[in-house]
This record gives C-alpha cells, sequence and structure tokens, in this order.
C-alpha cells in the first residue's frame, strides 16, 4: 500500500517499510488509536488458538507482518512496539517452537518476519527502553526456541554468476 500518485521510488519505500499501511490501517479501521491494532492481533491469536479458525492464523500473520515491517512506525509508535514484544512473549509461550515452520520449505516465517523487526529496533532514533527490550526478547527466543536471527535469509545471500573464459567485467 503506498500513497495515490506516488512515485516509483515511493512505492519501493512503502513496499519495504509498511509504516504507511500501517498508519492507514491505524487511521481507517482503530480511529487512530494504535492500541487496538494489538487487541485485534490477540483477538485473532485465541480465535486459531482455541477456536481452531485457521483463517484467523493467517490473519494474525498478516497483522504480525506489517507491524513488524514497518520501520519508520517503530520510531513514532514506540510505546506500541513495546506492548507488541509482550503480547508475542506471551502467545509463543502456548505454541510448539516447530509450528511456525512450514512443512514444504522448511522455512520459519515467524522468525524471517522478527528478524527484519529485531534489525529494525537496533536503529539510535529507536528509544533505549525498546531497544533493550527488543534485545531481551530476542535472546529469549533463541534461547529457547534455538532460532537464529543473525543469519541472512537465503535469498539476500550474494549470487555468484560464473561466466565463460575469457569474459571480464568492469
Amino acid at each position: 500500500m503506498y500513497p495515490e500518485g506516488a512515485t516509483p521510488e515511493e512505492v519501493t519505500k512503502h513496499s519495504i517499510d509498511l509504516s504507511y499501511a500501517l498508519e492507514t490501517v491505524i487511521n481507517k479501521h482503530y480511529d487512530s488509536n494504535s492500541k487496538d491494532v494489538l487487541g485485534e492481533l490477540q483477538f485473532a491469536f485465541i480465535c486459531f488458538l482455541i477456536g481452531n479458525v485457521y483463517d484467523a492464523f493467517e490473519h494474525w500473520k498478516k497483522l504480525l507482518n506489517l507491524l513488524c515491517r514497518s520501520e519508520d512506525a517503530i520510531v513514532k509508535h514506540q510505546t506500541l512496539f513495546s506492548n507488541l514484544i509482550s503480547i508475542l512473549y506471551h502467545q509463543l509461550s502456548e505454541i510448539p517452537a516447530d509450528f511456525f515452520v512450514d512443512i514444504v520449505s522448511q522455512d520459519n516465517f515467524l522468525t524471517n518476519t522478527l528478524q527484519v523487526f529485531f534489525s529494525y529496533t537496533c536503529n539510535p532514533a529507536v528509544d533505549r527502553t525498546l531497544r533493550k527490550k527488543a534485545e531481551r526478547f530476542k535472546a529469549h527466543l533463541t534461547k529457547k526456541f534455538k532460532w537464529d536471527f543473525e543469519t541472512d535469509p537465503e535469498d539476500c545471500a550474494p549470487i555468484v554468476v560464473e561466466l565463460p573464459e575469457g569474459t571480464f567485467v568492469d
């Protein structure tokens, strides 16, 4: 989601940093009350966990992705993201570690999403208290679930291209 009439550069920016989409959702659906998005996140999780509603799990994943990939919003809504960490701490204690692994690809969407979130919370513009809380949460997840947040995802790894012999690149 990006503003109407956005330039290609702005479209790219808003595709990487979902802060504009998050702000739009908060303003449009929650009367500018950012706490309500956390309430919906919790409700979706409970509907999935207790009611076994798979659509609620998919909704939870989408909301979590939106929150965790909103770099500029982390600076603007620091209380929201501090509360998000607390909520995730309690939610993740209810689910086995291997639950989030995609059976086909062996890819854990949650570690990928949280890896982006933790990289955003390292920003010096982020309040020191939130940075420390994120670091403690990251250490907790690493210890409890043995999740590795330091290794770059495969799609971020450099690509080695073999050139035919005698071909040179400037």
